[in-house]
């Protein structure tokens, strides 16, 4: 966990992105395997504490692509002698564009995200822009997590939204599913499937495969 917690920290140097995303998809093998015990941490670690639950900041985020990119890489290394060399070429000119294995998006937005396990509600949304908080996004709802020993997903499901633009700011609702949050399942809701949630980082995959990667924060803040 030591390129995890490096990449979670506000000091030091960070690992290089694909590094990191090697790091993630090792969680994401190593938390298959972890058992009842390790699981049931993720949630309390995630959301406990008490009321207004804990705070946690976006810092790098990869889309699914570059997840199957670094796992075909690995298998394209395994066998190079086997693969043509134009296939080797438009492998190396892929992987030395800045974007491919993902990007550190803190220095750029400030997207934080609020888990209360006391009232299992979810707040999201980006409150700055780099570095100014003239313009601020955030979503609120409830989310859940069944069986938090036995599963990794928490499903949340955004019900009030509020905009606001430097002075002026509005609140309004959003129209919620054809079935009601309790009765929908967590794979058919916008979810997060943990991988590793310890006090100071947190890794998810997303729905759609892509994964992010946030840093705790204090109840107060950055």
């Amino acid at each position: 966990m030591k390129i995890l917690h490096s990449a979670a920290s506000a000091t030091g140097l960070r690992p290089p992105p694909v590094v990191l995303l090697d790091a993630i998809l090792e969680a994401q093998n190593l938390g298959q395997g972890e058992g009842a015990a390790v699981r049931s941490e993720f949630f309390d670690s995630l959301a406990g504490g008490g009321s207004p639950g804990r705070q946690w900041k976006l810092i790098y985020t990869a889309s699914p692509s570059a997840l199957r990119g670094l796992r075909g890489k690995k298998n394209l290394d395994k066998r190079r002698k086997e693969v043509p060399f134009l296939q080797r070429m438009v492998s190396k000119v892929n992987e030395a564009l800045p974007w491919t294995w993902g990007l550190y998006v803190d220095a750029l937005v400030t997207a934080i995200q609020r888990f209360d396990a006391a009232t299992f509600e979810n707040e999201n949304g980006v409150f700055a822009v780099l570095g100014w908080d003239g313009v601020r996004f955030s979503v609120k709802g409830p989310f859940k997590w069944p069986q938090p020993e036995v599963r990794a997903v928490c499903a949340f499901q955004p019900t009030s939204a509020c905009v606001r633009v430097v002075g002026w700011e509005t609140v309004f609702s959003l129209e919620p599913g054809p079935v009601a949050f309790v009765d929908t399942p967590p794979t058919k809701l916008p979810f997060f499937k943990f991988v590793h949630v310890d006090d100071r980082v947190a890794v998810a995959i997303g729905r759609s495969g892509g994964a992010a990667v946030w840093a705790r924060l204090d109840n107060g803040g950055n």
